[in-house]
């Protein structure tokens, strides 16, 4: 939630995904997406522009990233 509401108030584009309201085929494509960035699968686990991966909430890094 932190990640998002940061996301948010930054004025930042990004797309999201609950990834707890998804069932069946549906999660474990998801969930095999979120693997290939985060092995661990933690979350949040944000993918800025295809190329970086943050994970959990990291503001400043975030920031950095994204030039805010």
């Amino acid at each position: 939630k932190k990640t998002r509401r940061y996301l948010e108030e930054a004025g930042v584009e990004f797309e999201f995904t609950y990834l707890d309201l998804l069932q069946g085929d549906e999660r474990a494509e998801a969930l095999g997406v979120v693997k290939q960035w985060n092995p661990a699968g933690t979350f949040p686990t944000t993918v800025i522009d295809g190329e970086t991966c943050v994970t959990g909430f990291q503001p400043d890094e975030l920031r950095e990233l994204l030039g805010l």
